[in-house]
């Protein structure tokens, strides 16, 4: 384990308030593992699926967005906002809601793009209104999950954790990804 392997593992040992042994801590190679990881330790269900936590976000998100009752969790972002115009919708939201929403990066356009095809859009066009509430209790874990009871809200913290202590935006972080081949974690 690199130092900077180390230095997530005991963030996410001090925020939970558990010792993960050293043999343990060197086989934690996802962000999932490392959530479920936390879970066993904390004696907490496995259980697949998202909490209340979730259910109560989602419920004010919507409630925050235009047309609410036109959308489900499965919405992409797209339908709720054009393109153009979800940066300056996620800062209502942020406001409407006062918590942290997602910064979402931009379409990078190339100085030389009318030599080349059309920018790709960016990933988070593809992503639905679930995702964004995941993002948000994951910003927003020390407000929404003071106390955590499953295994979503242990994930939702173990990406938070990954964040802050990287650097990396949080929609850039999957439970799938390998922290040193994915996220260049040492």
């Amino acid at each position: 384990m690199g130092l900077d392997s180390v230095e997530l593992i005991v963030a996410i040992e001090t925020h939970f308030g558990i010792a993960i042994p050293d043999r343990e801590a060197e086989n934690i190679a996802t962000v999932g593992d490392a959530a479920t990881c936390v879970t066993r330790h904390l004696r907490l269900p496995p259980e697949e699926g998202r909490s209340a936590v979730f259910t109560a976000l989602l419920k004010q998100v919507s409630q925050c967005l235009p047309e609410p009752h036109a959308l489900t969790s499965a919405a992409l972002l797209t339908t709720i906002w054009p393109p153009a115009h979800v940066y300056q919708g996620l800062a209502q939201l942020g406001s409407c809601l006062q918590l942290a929403v997602p910064e979402l990066p931009q379409p990078r356009r190339h100085a030389l793009s009318w030599l080349f095809d059309a920018p790709k859009p960016p990933a988070w066009t593809t992503q639905t209104l679930a995702d964004l509430v995941d993002w948000m209790v994951t910003l927003n874990h020390a407000q929404l999950l003071p106390s955590v009871t499953r295994l979503y809200d242990v994930q939702r913290v173990v990406v938070g954790i990954t964040s802050d202590t990287c650097g990396i935006p949080v929609p850039e972080i999957k439970l799938t990804h390998s922290f040193t081949n994915d996220l260049g974690i040492d």
